[in-house]
């Protein structure tokens, strides 16, 4: 297999936080499992849901700017030896990108010190003094990643037979179906009947990169 793109969900995979979103909430206190339940029900759409969320921090915290945001978000650690896997992929003419629901400061946070080049993440567009509106800014909708990836291999002639993708959620598992290998980030009792190639526990990204550039070698 001659692997060209490899496509990584952030939250558990990049990070050792299970999700960007929920770290703010607990940062400020808030709770939003109604409106996960009622997205999760289809009762409201994601950018509703996304609204809600940021709503809910702006009841709390008025006057939140982007960078509140980026110091709330500086808190969660990356996985260990994110850098030098990343390196190590791009030296064997790797692409690597990041495809998550996650939210974009975090992304470009990881991007600019691990150097993923491809970036798909949410954002909240700001007002011109900085401050958070409740609007968001979606590029992947957690249920459609497979059209974020296909939309990714599009633009830069990777076919599918050449992908990897690595996720931690049976929403990842989406882009398992446009990936020729996958593998999901997991202790072996959370797999949830989801189907990938290999099955690799989380916080380190070191046996990721060798399982990836031993395909590679194949």
């Amino acid at each position: 297999m001659h692997v060209r793109l490899v496509a990584f969900d952030m939250d558990g995979v990049l990070t050792l936080e299970r999700s960007s979103w929920e770290f703010v909430h607990r940062h400020l206190g808030v709770d939003n499992s109604d409106n996960l339940d009622l997205y999760r029900k289809s009762e409201i759409t994601y950018s509703e849901f996304l609204a809600r969320d940021v709503r809910r921090w702006l009841s709390v915290k008025p006057d939140m700017t982007t960078t509140d945001l980026k110091n709330i978000l500086s808190g969660i650690k990356t996985v260990k030896n994110i850098n030098s896997s990343v390196r190590a992929l791009k030296d064997a003419g790797i692409t690597c990108a990041i495809i998550s629901g996650g939210l974009m400061p975090l992304a470009e946070r990881i991007s600019s010190e691990s150097g993923i080049g491809i970036v798909r993440a949410n954002d909240i567009v700001t007002a011109e003094d900085g401050k958070l509106t409740e609007n968001g800014i979606i590029m992947v909708e957690p249920n459609s990643k497979d059209i974020v990836l296909r939309d990714i291999q599009k633009k830069n002639g990777i076919k599918p037979d050449s992908t990897v993708s690595i996720g931690d959620s049976p929403e990842d598992s989406r882009m398992f179906f446009l990936s020729a290998n996958s593998i999901y980030i997991a202790a072996e009792d959370r797999m949830n009947g989801i189907s990938a190639t290999c099955v690799l526990p989380p916080g380190d990204l070191k046996p990721v990169a060798e399982t990836i550039l031993g395909w590679n070698s194949q």
